[in-house]
């Protein structure tokens, strides 16, 4: 936070007025702002995709792999930023992610997202279209 902003974020507690260094994302617009932020670190940077604080890296080769690996844990780095090792995970032939199976065939919907649409009955009266829609 800016120095002249620290004042606008403010807050009352019981303790004592207490004021952010950091951009809290109980903000409306903070999760907006670092995605801002997350895709002018790493946008330029090939194989790799970013979602708010989650990265994936992906490549058509081990060795293709750690080297975008390498560019974004470098520039992650240069940054400033840190990452958690115990939430990350490494070269995974599989990714679940967001409704997705990302794998080396490309991009998919994940079946265990879309088996209520798969499995539904088809309407066949007026209450259960309305329930439909």
């Amino acid at each position: 936070m800016d120095e002249t902003s620290k004042h606008l974020l403010t807050i009352n507690t019981h303790r004592g007025l207490y004021r952010y260094n950091r951009l809290p994302f109980g903000v409306k617009s903070s999760p907006g702002i670092f995605q801002q932020i997350m895709n002018t670190m790493l946008g330029d940077l090939t194989g790799v995709v970013s979602y708010l604080d989650d990265v994936i890296v992906v490549a058509k080769s081990e060795e293709e792999h750690r080297t975008h690996l390498n560019n974004t844990l470098q520039r992650i780095k240069d940054w400033g930023f840190h990452l958690r090792y115990e939430k990350c995970a490494f070269f995974l032939t599989e990714v679940h992610y967001l409704g997705f199976i990302i794998d080396s065939q490309g991009r998919r919907p994940d079946p265990g997202k879309t088996t209520a649409m798969t499995e539904m009955p088809v309407p066949n009266n007026t209450t259960m279209v309305r329930a439909f829609l």
